[in-house]
């Protein structure tokens, strides 16, 4: 759909090979594609006609193929010649086909029959559906989600899927669904061996081995558990006036937040106001 001269000599300088069908306005020689505009009238060429020309820079070689219609190539990948031919069993077209004449001619009055063609026409034939091979791998993968907004969302999950679809590829797997099965379990269990991140931030984790309470800084803001009365008086509200959302809250979420906590025990605890003394002495008690 997209193959065109410019395309495939900016894939050769990349260090790509090419080879593919081409539409008459994708660059390719303008008498390749008068030859197919008056084919297609007429069907006066005959089968197995093939017409080969370089493009202007000698990089894309394009070519003509005669089977049932009039086929348009480009390829930076074969060499068009009488010698890079071989040998294929093909089956008659049907008589209902459309412009099959002079391509039944090429059988005579077998159903059946060996015929040369060229050899990237044959590579392009056998490898042509590869495309559609990885559509369906990826189509396979059930955790795709509707993306309603940010393309971001929508570029993760197809280079996400593409990466199941190569590790399937590359793996000893034979089927899709005991690979996915698989890597579902790998994937929990390292999950467990990993500390998450949030746990992490939440607080220092409780280390049996230190002998001595110490103070850290850093953490995750959260309430001191020294300070267990409320640090907000009471507000009087006037008679009949608007209720603020911020007297809703409870006695308990009114208490003084820290990022401080003890390392020994793992719980958070003020830095000034005494409470990391007497959590100390509490815990020695």
């Amino acid at each position: 759909m997209f193959s065109s001269t410019k395309l495939f000599e900016y894939l050769q300088q990349l260090g790509f090979g090419a080879t593919g069908t081409a539409r008459i306005n994708s660059g390719i020689c303008a008498d390749f594609v008068a030859k197919k505009q008056a084919d297609q009238k007429k069907d006066s060429i005959p089968w197995g006609t093939l017409f080969s020309e370089p493009t202007i820079s000698n990089k894309v070689a394009q070519s003509a193929w005669k089977d049932n219609a009039l086929v348009l190539f480009l390829s930076t990948t074969h060499q068009t010649g009488p010698d890079q031919v071989i040998i294929r069993h093909r089956k008659r077209p049907a008589t209902t086909s459309t412009l099959a004449k002079t391509a039944r001619k090429a059988f005579g009055s077998e159903p059946e029959k060996d015929l040369p063609i060229p050899k990237f026409v044959d590579d392009y034939n056998h490898q042509m559906g590869y495309v559609d091979r990885a559509d369906q791998l990826r189509a396979t993968n059930p955790g795709l989600r509707r993306v309603k907004r940010g393309g971001w969302h929508a570029l993760w999950n197809f280079i996400f899927n593409v990466t199941l679809v190569n590790s399937f590829l590359l793996s000893d797997y034979k089927e899709v669904r005991r690979f996915r099965v698989d890597l579902q379990k790998a994937l929990l269990t390292r999950s467990v061996q990993i500390q998450p991140k949030r746990l992490l931030a939440l607080g220092p984790i409780p280390d049996p081995e230190i002998q001595h309470h110490e103070l850290i800084s850093g953490l995750l803001q959260r309430y001191c558990s020294i300070c267990t009365d409320p640090l907000i008086k009471k507000r009087k509200r006037q008679v009949l006036s608007d209720i603020s959302g911020n007297c809703k809250s409870t006695d308990a979420q009114k208490r003084r937040k820290t990022r401080f906590g003890c390392i020994k025990c793992g719980v958070p605890t003020c830095k000034d106001h005494g409470c990391f003394t007497k959590h100390c002495n509490a815990t020695d008690i």
